[in-house]
Parts: structure tokens; C-alpha cells; sequence
């Protein structure tokens, strides 16, 4: 059984690892800039050179969302690796104590 802990937890890194990337990916590609050149009307510029950013929600949202899955998968990958106290029955934290 501790063998199936172990490869759990190791998939746990490589699925946090790919959403890692993944979300860089996304943060990297969600900004876009355009370079514009001066606008001229008969040989008169009437504006100057400028340069427009953009940015997409939806990538920034998705570089979210992979984080918090990476941040899931670690800690799936950490209480599989983490021995457990004996007598713990993994209720967590918020669980009323137990009578004794």
C-alpha cells in the first residue's frame, strides 16, 4: 500500500508541475503589445508614435486557475508522502475531537 501512496504523490508533482508551466505559459502570453507609427495628414503629423497594450482576461483567469490546481496537486503530493500519526483518521483539522 505504500507503494500506491508513493506513485500517487508522484503524479501529484508532475500534474503540479505541468499546470506550472502551464501558467506561466498563459501569464506570458495574455499581454500584447502594438507599436503604431506617428499619424500624418498631408504631410502634417497629428499624432506621434505610440504603442497599445492589451490585455486578455481570460488567459490571466486561466494562469489563476492553474495555479490554484498546482497548489492542490502539492499538497496532494505532500500528505501522500507525509507518514500519518497512528490512530489518525484524516478528518483534518476542523473535525470535532474525538471522546475518549
Amino acid at each position: 500500500m505504500n507503494g500506491r501512496r508513493h506513485l500517487v504523490a508522484g503524479v501529484a508533482v508532475v500534474v503540479a508541475l505541468v499546470f506550472v508551466a502551464l501558467a506561466v505559459w498563459l501569464a506570458l502570453t495574455s499581454v500584447t503589445t502594438a507599436d503604431y507609427p506617428p499619424l500624418t495628414i498631408d504631410d502634417r503629423t497629428v499624432g506621434g508614435p505610440y504603442s497599445l497594450t492589451t490585455y486578455s482576461g481570460n488567459r490571466i483567469g486561466g494562469a489563476t486557475a492553474c495555479v490554484l490546481a498546482a497548489v492542490v496537486a502539492t499538497y496532494v503530493a505532500v500528505t501522500r508522502v507525509l507518514p500519518r500519526r497512528r490512530g489518525d483518521t484524516g478528518a483534518g483539522v476542523l473535525s470535532p475531537p474525538s471522546p475518549r
